[in-house]
């Protein structure tokens, strides 16, 4: 274990154990893929801002080469998780609510479509009319839909 620097965590993993990179003295980071994944995937440029902005505020973690790498000094050599795992879950946070924000803007859109489509608007001018915007209880029961807790 003393030559293991780089850990990549796969998608899909359910359990590491207690002791797994015990006494790992030349660990320096963990990547997890399928969390700098979902990073890319949200388009708009200045949210994506917003959360790289967000992560660099949270100790013991990097962007190195778009993936998202928390330390292994946050680990104690592989002995504590606990910050590990609490930085994990502010980072997953931030994801989330920016996915879920993107999610309700195309909904939005949806229904302005569909009542376009209802109205038979073909004209451009009285489009705004018809756009619809989804009410804060609404976007609220949605949020908690998919149990999001905004913990940032």
């Amino acid at each position: 274990c003393s030559n293991l620097k780089d850990v990549a965590l796969s998608e899909g993993l359910q359990k590491i154990g207690v002791d797994a990179f015990h006494e790992c003295s030349s660990l320096e980071s963990l990547k997890f893929p399928c969390v700098s994944t979902r990073l890319e995937a949200i388009h708009s440029d200045s949210d994506q801002t917003e959360i790289m902005n967000k992560i660099h505020e949270i100790p013991d973690v990097a962007m190195r080469g778009g993936e998202i790498l928390i330390s292994g000094a946050a680990m104690r050599g592989g002995q504590d998780w606990t910050t590990c795992r609490e930085s994990l879950d502010r980072i997953l946070g931030l994801i989330t609510y920016y996915e879920l924000k993107e999610a309700t803007t195309i909904f939005e859109l949806a229904l302005w479509k569909a009542r376009m489509e209802e109205d038979n608007m073909t004209d451009d001018a009285n489009r705004e009319s018809c756009r619809m915007e989804v009410p804060g209880p609404v976007k609220d029961t949605v949020l908690q839909f998919f149990s999001y807790n905004r913990r940032w």
